[in-house]
């Protein structure tokens, strides 16, 4: 019976265990405890903050120090610091003489500190470590001594000898009969001390035996001795969790190389003064986690009035989660503040406040606050932020990390310099100060191998230790600290040197990881297992979505914990725990799992049908708990794995089939939108490329399997009770319904607007064929609230003439209601009907409509207002909606500002995450900062309306492709053209992928056909602009909302071009258009006939042709001038010719007299002189000037209507004389007006002068007049002296 010491930790840091046995022959049980049990106790060790150091000096004697005869000294003094010894002894005695000069040397180096040496000259080196690890003291220190069975020598040896190895064969004999002698008196003098040792025994039969023997002997000394006193006493969930960062802190403690200047830098934030928080990064191992560890140990021991919290993240299996950071870091804070023992010591009480992020921000703030006011120094530090898993796509990076930090209180976190979304977010976006770790210098590297060894009773000699340093690869700090790891776990002396050389030539840390790999397949490949176990083991992982438990590779894998837990111990460092769910802690190594083991995507795939095989039959025994069925809630906070893995499994191995078999299941979709994954599963469902229409059936399908097995499984329930008649445990029926109303939020999230509509008229089904399962009042709610949702389906599908009755009955139905019921739940429903009313009328061109709406829209807000509930979200719908309705009724500044409301709301709503609502609201303000011409804001607002929608639903998709649409048609009213191009074409791309969205798939199109042509690019821009007119097809709706701008520069490129045929098939399709039945557009169609009139002229309509375009657009000039030159001019008779021109000028004059001055603003023709000079142009321009003849009686036909416009007169006098061979009575006619014009207008022009006096010399009987122009032409002209001159001395003769 052992007796009983109290055994303790000689340093509380860490617990080394001495294991002392001859060199040779022994190999075989340091083996078996190298990689079977010191993983074991590690991990033991590290789950109480003590490092494990095995002390084994089989190697760890440098030849140096062997050389100096100090091997005894540093065996013993190893023992010195020693907390247990483990000795063994086989039938070898081990080094022992007394004459041997090298033995005594060391005896002689040793005496002084252990003058007892003197007494046992003769013995062995083993022994005197037996003796100073127990027989000297017995009890003193724990203490297990085993003998191997002679027979198991035997057996070695003979093996040996028939292999003629006789190296082999002295390692299984005694050395001589003396050593025979002195090894039974030490086992005699062992037996006596037998009470006071762990254990002993005499001759274990093998070393699997021994090393078994030895750690459970280690086992019980550590839980029950060594390491009891760090054990707390029914610890709370926060004390096993602050137990696991103490560990951790203490491990990394003491271990930080590099010298002052970081801590100085740690020290400054302190003094700043300022609360700019620091962020310290560098490589993977660069010792951010030990600078920490050993800052923050001495500024406790320095300053222990701070109050300083640490969070080291990875540290502990729930260290990674977000809600469990902020409640940890809430509770340690409040301890430090109030003392340990406080009320919520033990974490957030059972309210939804445990589960609510933005109410344990505000409690994490208010604590902060409260440690401020205090006084004290707050020190918050979160050591590797790269590690938290984030597992909602819509939240903002870190938005749970408080954004400031009050006077006295200093944050200080870490990641790696990899990680540019945490180095963007803290430093450039929030203004961090950064200190960065640096690459280790030789003299640090040479530092830390030193160390690390002599913490585990090792060391290289100096062209060892030489030849890591040189190595350029252990610059890298991780690179060194595998190294030095694997170094501590080899075990053959003999071979050190060829073991460092393989793993400083490797290339690069992924290269030493596979050595890594290489060691574990030898050391843990077991013959009980057929196969590669490390390979397995790694490439489950590896191809698993989030890790896996370690019941989950035991299970899949069919082994026992005896097999799994030595391979877990020994990589349990590389690592990381998250929840129970391991995975890899350093990308490096899943790169060398995948490089070493998955030579090809076949070798991937089969390791990730085995995972789906796994889960798939797990989900099977899930669901027959009826869980799935009823308690939603609770799958919230612990949703089952298996759905949550199944379809990505089948996502990542391309099984569309078996991939479309789980997400459309309602298991699926209730799991994926209760855990808030959605986002997840409408990429699964976007990489599926089936029709809406077997999407509906196939989710049809999912909700009559979820009837069958509700009722199979109360059915059978109700068997089991032997109670037929037992009440059930839930309502199938609403079940059911509540899980179309799931699918269908589903489908209208990823705009499979014809599906949603399926769905809802299933849950129609289910509602009416339960109908007798419910009261009159719930059926009626569930009837009126599936119609509700029918018409605002079919409101997304722009078929509103079938959703406006749905609307208008069910708004009647709950006005109505609401007058009798001032439930909460009708003032909810109501609030949501005027809100859908009023997008039914949104959705309308009538612009009446959009008045009626914003008036709907005010009512669903007043009556919002007026609930109890939160209704935040759908208060910035319906104002969102207010934004919209303003901006098509033209106020953009209004617009603006609703818009603005809204999203201050949704950030309110959605605090800490980028909701797809949010940026929907972005896009709608940027279209009016882009019609108010505030391009930058809309540029911005656009790409952050992108980076929401990506984040959440990935690149492709609808709310994407609207986003970059919208950009890029901003960039043509930019003039950045090329831009705009580039934003296009992608929207063109998403649109086509999607298949979904015809007008906004259009509208893109249309938009990139204008971007290339004001880019002079007209030759890429001809293919898309057909296939936008293709898309268009007769549909005239569509006609009209597309974009005339498009249409016009596409029709000048052909015009320009005489491309007639064209041209032609541009002008039939965009007559069609209500707003482009413009005298233009006929005119070009008739040009068009025109040109091809040997193809055949066609009958047009009417209301196609030029005479009665004309009639309506009489000022138009492509109108008049192709009535002019195709009809007119090409009339036989001239007088029929003179009268058809004169008349369509007088119509113009008409049409000018009496048109409002307001429309006359957009007229293509604005004056009277603007008529007849066009007119005469085309006289005068059209079949080579043969008609200009004409234009005299066009100037007299304005002369007629307008005597007075004296510009008339002098553009009648100067077209009869361009015309020439005048006679005498014309030059009359025109001297008369030009008299006119003289006695009307101060004429100070020479011009004038000498056109009057030229048309005067052909005139008769005009002395007096010319005279009497001379005399005014002397007194008025200034701008010509010599011709003045000349008029002087004119002979009037």
């Amino acid at each position: 019976m052992t007796q009983h010491f109290e055994w303790k930790l000689k340093d509380p840091r860490v617990c080394r265990i001495f294991f002392s046995s001859p060199f040779k022959g022994m190999e075989g049980e340091r083996e078996e405890l190298t990689k079977r049990y010191w993983p074991k106790i590690q991990s033991l060790c590290n789950s109480k903050g003590i490092q494990f150091v095995p002390v084994d000096m089989r190697w760890g004697i440098t030849t140096e120090a062997a050389g100096n005869a100090q091997t005894v000294n540093i065996c013993l003094r190893e023992l010195d610091r020693s907390d247990m010894f483990v000795g063994f002894f086989g039938q070898r005695y081990g080094w022992m003489g007394e004459n041997d000069e090298a033995l005594q040397a060391n005896v002689e180096n040793s005496i002084t500190r252990y003058p007892w040496l003197l007494k046992f000259r003769d013995k062995s080196v083993t022994e005197w470590e037996f003796l100073h690890g127990h027989l000297n003291h017995p009890g003193k220190m724990p203490a297990w001594i085993g003998f191997r069975d002679k027979a198991f020598d035997d057996m070695k040896k003979e093996e040996a000898e028939k292999r003629g190895n006789k190296r082999q064969v002295a390692a299984y004999v005694s050395e001589s009969e003396l050593a025979t002698k002195n090894m039974d008196n030490l086992k005699k003098r062992i037996r006596e001390t037998e009470k006071k040792t762990l254990g002993i025994n005499m001759a274990y039969r093998d070393p699997v035996e021994g090393a078994s023997q030895m750690f459970d002997a280690m086992w019980r000394c550590l839980n029950d001795h060594l390491l009891a006193d760090t054990t707390n006493v029914n610890p709370s969930k926060w004390d096993i969790e602050l137990s696991a960062h103490n560990a951790f802190c203490k491990s990394r403690s003491g271990l930080y190389i590099g010298g002052s200047i970081c801590h100085e830098r740690l020290d400054a934030v302190l003094k700043s003064g300022t609360q700019v928080p620091l962020l310290i990064h560098g490589d993977p191992g660069s010792g951010k986690s030990a600078l920490i560890s050993t800052w923050l140990t001495a500024r406790k021991e320095t300053n222990p009035e701070d109050y300083i919290v640490y969070h080291f993240v990875g540290s502990s299996s729930e260290s990674t989660d977000i809600l469990s950071t902020l409640k940890r870091l809430r509770v340690e804070l409040k301890r430090q503040i109030h003392g340990k023992e406080i009320p919520e010591a033990d974490g957030p009480s059972s309210n939804e406040e445990e589960h609510d992020k933005y109410g344990l921000m505000l409690a994490l703030e208010d604590t902060v606050r409260e440690a401020s006011d205090t006084g004290h120094i707050t020190i918050i530090f979160i050591d590797g932020l790269t590690k938290v898993k984030d597992k909602e796509k819509i939240n903002k990076h870190l938005f749970w990390l408080p954004e400031t930090f009050p006077k006295n209180v200093h944050l200080i976190v870490s990641c790696l310099s990899t990680d540019h979304m945490t180095l963007n977010e803290l430093v450039e976006r929030r203004g961090y100060d950064s200190l960065v770790m640096q690459p280790l210098s030789r003299e640090e590297q040479k530092e830390i191998s030193i160390q690390t060894l002599q913490e585990v009773g090792k060391e290289l000699s100096a062209s060892q230790l030489e030849r890591v340093v040189e190595a350029k690869q252990t610059t890298n700090p991780l690179f060194l600290k595998i190294v030095l790891s694997e170094l501590c776990m080899f075990g053959y002396f003999r071979k050190l040197d060829e073991k460092i050389d393989s793993l400083i030539h490797c290339s690069s840390t992924v290269e030493l990881f596979k050595k890594y790999l290489e060691r574990l397949e030898d050391d843990y490949n077991s013959d009980g297992y057929h196969g590669n176990l490390v390979q397995d083991v790694m490439c489950l992982l590896r191809g698993s979505k989030e890790g896996l438990s370690e019941e989950d590779i035991m299970e899949i894998l069919s082994i026992d914990p005896q097999l799994w837990s030595p391979l877990y111990f020994a990589m349990e460092k590389y690592f990381i725990d998250r929840a129970g769910i391991l995975g890899f802690g350093f990308h490096e190594l899943e790169m060398a799992v995948h490089e070493k083991y998955i030579t090809n995507n076949n070798i991937m795939i089969n390791f990730r049908l085995k995972l789906d095989r796994y889960f798939t039959q797990k989900l099977k025994q899930y669901k027959a708990t009826g869980q799935l069925y009823s308690d939603w809630q609770r799958l919230d906070v612990h949703p089952p794995r298996e759905i949550m893995n199944i379809p990505w499994l089948r996502h990542k191995c391309d099984d569309t089939s078996k991939l479309l078999d789980i997400i459309t299941t309602t298991d699926c979709v209730g799991i994926f939108t209760e855990h808030h994954s959605l986002y997840d599963l409408l990429e699964y469902i976007k990489t599926v490329d089936v029709s809406e229409k077997i999407m509906a059936d196939l989710f049809k399908k999912g909700v009559d399997t979820l009837l069958v097995e509700m009722f199979n499984f109360m059915q059978d329930n109700c068997i089991k009770s032997g109670n037929i008649d037992a009440e059930p445990e839930f309502h199938i029926p609403s079940k059911a319904a509540d899980a179309c109303v799931q699918i269908i939020n589903f489908l209208e999230m990823g705009n499979f607007h014809n599906a949603a509509l399926a769905l809802v008229e299933k849950q129609e089904e289910i509602i009416e064929n339960g109908r007798g399962l419910w009261n009159k009042e719930s059926y009626e709610n569930l009837k009126m609230d599936c119609m509700y949702k029918k018409a605002c389906v079919l409101v997304d599908l722009y078929r509103i003439q079938e959703a406006e009755p749905l609307h208008m009955e069910v708004l009647r139905h709950r006005e109505k209601k609401l007058a009798i019921d001032k439930s909460e739940r009708l003032i909810q429903s109501l609030s949501k009907s005027y809100h859908g009313v009023g997008v039914l009328l949104m959705q309308q061109e009538d612009p009446d409509k959009h008045a009626q709406a914003f008036e709907f829209f005010n009512k669903s807000l007043e009556l919002a207002e007026t609930s109890e509930n939160d209704m935040r979200v759908e208060k910035a719908k319906t104002i969102q909606c207010l934004g919209v309705s303003s901006m098509r009724m033209g106020d953009n500044v209004k617009a603006v500002d609703y818009g603005q409301q809204s999203m201050k709301l949704f950030e309110e709503v959605y605090y800490g995450q980028l909701p797809p609502s949010l940026g929907q609201a972005m896009c709608n303000i940027a279209i009016c900062h882009r019609r108010l011409g505030n391009f930058d804001q809309a540029v911005d607002l656009y790409n952050q309306a992108i980076e929401i929608a990506e984040k959440a639903y990935g690149r492709v998709h609808h709310d994407v492709g609207i986003a970059l649409s919208n950009l890029g048609s901003l960039y043509i009213y930019k003039k950045d053209f090329e831009q705009a191009i580039i934003k296009l074409t992608e929207a063109v791309k998403i649109y086509e992928m999607l298949k979904i969205d015809l007008h906004g798939a259009l509208l893109a199109r249309e938009n990139l056909v204008c971007a290339f042509i004001n880019a002079n690019r007209a030759d890429e821009a001809e293919p898309i602009y057909w296939d936008a007119v293709l898309q268009l097809g007769s549909d005239k709706a569509r006609w009209n909302k597309s974009i005339p701008y498009m249409h016009s520069i596409m029709l000048m490129k052909y015009v320009r071009e005489s491309s007639w045929h064209k041209a032609k098939q541009v002008l039939e399709n965009l007559v069609q258009r209500e707003d482009t039945k413009s005298g233009d557009i006929v005119a070009l169609l008739a040009l068009c006939d025109e040109f091809l009139v040997d193809e055949g002229k066609p009958q047009r309509a009417v209301e196609y042709t030029v005479d009665y375009n004309l009639g309506v657009w009489p000022l138009n000039r492509r109108l008049i001038c192709m009535k002019v030159e195709f009809d007119l001019l090409k009339r036989p008779n001239n007088q029929d010719r003179l009268d058809g021109v004169l008349d369509i000028a007088t119509k113009a004059l008409d049409a000018l007299d009496t048109m409002d001055p307001a429309e006359l603003t957009t007229a293509d023709i604005t004056s009277a002189e603007d008529v007849l000079s066009y007119i005469c142009d085309l006289c005068n321009g059209l079949f080579e000037g043969k008609f200009k003849e004409y234009c005299v009686d066009i100037w007299k036909k304005g002369i007629e209507r307008q005597p007075t416009m004296m510009n008339y007169r002098m553009t009648l006098a100067r077209t009869m004389l361009q015309q020439g061979d005048l006679s005498t009575a014309q030059y009359t006619e025109i001297s008369q007006h030009l008299n006119t014009v003289k006695k009307q207008q101060h004429q100070d022009e020479a011009q004038f002068y000498k056109m009057y006096m030229h048309v005067l010399m052909h005139c008769e009987d005009v002395v007096e007049e010319l005279k009497e122009l001379l005399e005014d032409a002397i007194k008025n002209v200034t701008d010509e002296p010599e011709f003045i001159e000349k008029v002087s001395v004119y002979d009037l003769g």
